[in-house]
């Protein structure tokens, strides 16, 4: 679905899964540098690039030379987002390699839930920053928001006993393992409740009870979808 142009998509919000593809291609080569140069320069390596990406996937909507080769629709895909990726790993790295910096998780894990509000308190006011080519934004947005979320894995894979209780309750561990599932089908779900109820729905108040009425249905679904279908491809790996 990232190398198709024009034409309708299935599911919208099916352009993440060939970024996730694209990142387990370059898994073992990221694995096999980040374990034999300094972590520095694989971070530095890392931004940059996908720094560099950026600007020139944003600079390609104005300028028909670079357009060629790198649009500006490649700003969600692999290629910019290297770096997100790569604070997840380092977030592994420092768990196995470096243990002795993680001595006071929760501190780790604050830091990265204060990191993620400030993210929301200053990216929530600007609307869709990508459709609105809302730079420098745009730039900087997912490696901050990436590094925040980081910092909450490695706080909570340390052992904070605030992430415990934050995130391995039965209800969020449920919604962890529907997720994928999740992630599928609330999106076309919505639409067909949205042509269903008809588009004033979307205006004021409505919009929260559309959400409100629709959200059991998605998690219904999902849940279904986890149980009877994810499941049983999984059993076969056995």
């Amino acid at each position: 679905q990232n190398l198709w142009r024009g034409g309708q998509v299935l599911n919208r919000v099916n352009w993440s899964m060939p970024l996730d593809w694209d990142f387990y291609v370059a898994l073992p080569l990221l694995a096999f540098l980040m374990f034999r140069a300094p972590e520095w320069l694989c971070a530095l390596f890392a931004l940059t690039w996908s720094l560099t990406y950026r600007l020139l996937a944003y600079l390609g909507w104005f300028d028909p030379a670079i357009a060629q080769y790198i649009g500006y629709p490649s700003i969600h895909q692999l290629p910019a987002r290297l770096d997100q990726f790569v604070y997840g790993m380092f977030a592994a790295w420092i768990l196995i390699r470096r243990p002795n910096w993680v001595r006071q998780p929760r501190w780790w894990l604050a830091a990265g839930l204060v990191g993620i509000l400030a993210m929301v308190v200053g990216a929530g006011p600007r609307d869709d920053f990508l459709i609105r080519f809302d730079a420098p934004w745009l730039f900087f947005h997912h490696s901050l928001l990436a590094a925040a979320f980081a910092l909450v894995i490695l706080g909570v894979a340390a052992g904070s006993q605030l992430g415990r209780q934050l995130f391995a309750g039965r209800v969020m561990v449920w919604f962890g393992l529907i997720s994928y599932s999740l992630y599928l089908w609330h999106y076309p779900l919505l639409q067909v409740w949205q042509y269903l109820a008809g588009a004033g729905w979307f205006a004021g108040w409505l919009l929260a009870a559309l959400f409100g009425l629709a959200t059991p249905l998605i998690l219904l679904v999902s849940w279904l979808s986890y149980r009877y279908v994810e499941l049983p491809f999984l059993a076969m790996k056995k």
